[in-house]
């Protein structure tokens, strides 16, 4: 029997969420199944993004031999936020640990997960990296997530980036805008259950309407205090590049002659 339920956590991620105490909702399901190289998640404050990667990586190093989990965040109290959780799923499984501190956690079938913080120096060491996770990934600066992607490089591992908006900027920003390639889900706070009409109602009232929009219903705002607008920078430049410089061309001839 009990090679039975370690088949059905294998095979259904459904299965495996339920029996470390999670019901997910069918978006956190689709994201725990999914076998998708590339995922990104942009999802309202307190919507469930973190458990969902939670879960996923608990699954991921659970389930199989030698693999390597790497949590990356804005900062190192938040990596270690996913990492506790990660810690309460993996005790529920049979497996036990060789090493277990905040940092890392390696488990008796040699897999392993490590967090840390968005710090070149300290995430540079690391390759053959099976799961990617970047947290906050729309806080994270642009040259840790140009450091980190080639650990996925011999491994033919999964980046999974998950955050709430934060401007028009970065790579998370122009990663969603271009995401034909990824597995992606957008999740705003009235379509999570555990998120009030009340409450939504409450924020709205005392957030500044940019805020508000920006943390629950994922809305990439320009920066507070930017002087022009994102878009109305993009409409300032041309292709026509060519075509001018041979116009200033012509205009440098004719005044010569």
């Amino acid at each position: 029997m009990h090679k039975v339920l370690e088949l059905l956590q294998t095979l259904d991620a459904n299965y495996y969420a339920e029996s470390v105490g999670i019901s997910p909702d069918d978006w956190q399901g689709e994201v725990i199944s999914s076998e998708s190289r590339k995922i990104i998640m942009l999802a309202s404050r307190q919507s469930g993004k973190t458990t969902t990667v939670s879960v996923k990586a608990s699954r991921h190093i659970t389930q199989e031999r030698n693999r390597l989990a790497l949590i990356v965040s804005p900062s190192q109290r938040q990596s270690e936020e996913i990492m506790r959780q990660v810690d309460t799923y993996i005790k529920k499984s049979d497996i036990g640990y060789k090493k277990d501190n905040v940092l890392e956690k390696i488990l008796e079938n040699n897999s392993r997960i490590v967090a840390l913080p968005s710090s070149e120096k300290t995430i540079r060491v690391y390759a053959g990296v099976t799961q990617l996770i970047v947290d906050e990934a729309s806080r994270v600066p642009d040259d840790i997530y140009r450091a980190v992607r080639p650990m996925l490089a011999t491994s033919n591992g999964q980046i999974i980036l998950l955050s709430t908006p934060f401007g028009k900027r970065g790579f998370f920003y122009e990663t969603w805008e271009d995401r034909e390639n990824w597995d992606y889900w957008k999740v705003t706070a009235d379509e999570c259950p555990r998120i009030t009409e009340s409450f939504l109602a409450e924020e709205k009232r005392v957030l500044p309407e940019w805020f508000y929009f920006q943390e629950y219903f994922c809305q990439f705002v320009d920066p507070l205090g930017a002087v022009f607008a994102h878009q109305d920078i993009l409409n300032a430049f041309t292709d026509d590049v060519e075509a001018v410089a041979e116009e200033i061309g012509r205009a440098s001839c004719r005044e010569r002659v």
